[in-house]
């Protein structure tokens, strides 16, 4: 990190954290632009062939904790303007964001009265050109919205750096817990402050009784518990509340609790066991993945298993995560990973975003080097099931597609997966194959575009899995 990282126009950060909790909006956006272009995320720095986001990152959180720390920094009142003015913009977007909805669905409507019953092309093609026009103007005019839409994520950012640094706004953060749109920063805020964070310890007990579907309290009371085991048996004691949303809540965050220290409570393991075979369907759910990451038995291990025999798929579904984020019993897990690649079909398709057995996949890294003995299976399954797709002219054509989280694990096993290394370099050819046939039946012409590297035409992860199996990573 350079001496000059965190100073833009002779200012150092502290200057500009300053500024971008100014009265003025000017003066905020400015800051803003600054923070996030020269010191959060510069590009020049994002661009160098070593680029790591995540230092760069880090470098920022570090930083802003080193200016809000110094003797001469008005901490106590920036944090409280911080989190005051996060709200404030937030809830201005939000006022604005129905506005302008209200005014555009009667301008809509307007438009389409005028048009009648039974529009023309014509007509319809006007009525579309005038609302990308109308669009286009107001996107082109800065409004308190657009203010807030850009400032507001900066003030997230800044917050993002610090934990216990907020202790001196928690009335604001508090609120900020129980707002729609800040939950979210306020719990991740929480979650950072440690055995401090128990200043919330009764906000978040009374979160329990809500729809907390995101964790945003049940995520940090279970970060508080690592902090402070003393209070794990009050929590532990909320399972067998009447209130199916306490149980709920409170069972998942003995599960953000996490394994290590739970190791000391084996009763809350075997009384998840317990209660897992006389629940409903949602509560089974909660409780499968809860296991998932506080058990260490074989009892558990076993339970997870059996599951994966059931005719419901979601619980073979949570069953195969769980197991995975056990990642014990190898031996006897492993090899029913193996076989479930030919039979699981995927309930969830947010689990398929990257492949039709990302899941699996996913459990698989959880046991090592054991989990080699999958390599063979895998590499038959390289390339997903056809299915239809769009070509640059329009035509739907049945094709596979690559199977991104196998491909990836792969390329994690090394020069261990050699074997699969044929069935990667045919897929880099096809992969090819397919791109110079689509840009040769473009209409436009792309003689000007000079040379291309071939491989400009496969995933970037593809060809690095080839080159971690041929050992040149």
């Amino acid at each position: 990190m350079t001496a000059d990282r965190f100073v833009h126009d002779g200012r150092p950060l502290a200057s500009w954290l300053l500024q971008i909790v100014d009265d003025s909006a000017a003066e905020r956006r400015s800051a803003s632009r600054v923070i996030v272009n020269r010191f959060f995320m510069p590009t020049e720095l994002l661009l160098l062939p070593d680029a790591n986001s995540e230092q760069v990152l880090e470098e920022f959180n570090v930083a802003v904790r080193h200016a809000i720390h110094q003797p001469d920094f008005p901490g106590l009142d920036f944090v409280k303007k911080l989190s005051s003015l996060s709200m404030a913009l937030e809830a201005l977007r939000m006022d604005e964001w129905h506005a302008r909805n209200k005014k555009e669905d009667a301008w809509h409507d307007e438009q389409v009265a005028k048009m009648g019953e039974r529009p023309t092309i014509t007509e319809v093609d006007r009525y579309l050109e005038r609302m990308q026009l109308r669009r286009e103007c107001e996107s082109a005019n800065d409004s308190p919205a657009d203010e807030a839409l850009e400032t507001v994520v900066t003030l997230a950012w800044i917050i993002d750096a610090l934990g216990v640094e907020l202790l001196p706004a928690a009335p604001l953060i508090r609120h900020m817990l129980n707002e729609t749109h800040q939950g979210n920063i306020a719990s991740k805020a929480i979650g950072r402050m440690g055995v401090a964070a128990k200043e919330f310890y009764p906000d978040l007990l009374s979160g329990l009784e809500r729809d907390d579907w995101n964790g945003e309290y049940a995520q940090p009371l279970g970060i508080l518990l690592r902090h402070d085991k003393s209070l794990v048996p009050e929590i532990f004691s909320l399972i067998d509340s009447s209130n199916p949303k306490v149980r709920t809540n409170a069972v998942r965050a003995l599960a953000f609790c996490g394994r290590e220290t739970l190791r000391q409570f084996p009763e809350i393991e075997a009384k998840l066991r317990e209660r897992i075979t006389r629940c409903d369907k949602d509560e089974w759910f909660t409780y499968a993945m809860a296991i998932g990451d506080i058990a260490i038995t074989t009892d558990s291990v076993s339970m997870l298993l059996e599951a994966t025999y059931s005719p419901e798929e979601y619980r073979v579904a949570t069953a195969i995560t769980s197991l995975g984020q056990i990642g014990l019993e190898a031996e006897r897990i492993v090899p029913r990973l193996v076989e479930l690649l030919a039979v699981f079909s995927e309930p969830d398709p947010d689990w398929s975003y990257h492949g039709s057995n990302t899941r699996i996949v996913d459990a698989l890294k959880g046991f090592g080097a054991h989990a080699r003995i999958a390599i063979p299976t895998l590499i038959d399954r390289v390339w997903m099931e056809p299915e239809g797709s769009y070509n640059t002219k329009g035509i739907l054509i049945q094709r596979a597609d690559l199977d991104e989280a196998v491909v990836k694990f792969l390329g994690s096993c090394g020069e261990a997966a050699k074997e699969a290394l044929p069935a990667l370099l045919a897929a880099r050819l096809e992969m090819i194959k397919r791109a110079l046939e689509e840009r040769a039946s473009e209409d436009e012409d792309k003689s000007e575009d000079g040379p291309v590297d071939e491989d400009d035409f496969c995933p970037d992860y593809l060809i690095e899995a080839i080159k971690r199996i041929q050992g040149h990573t």
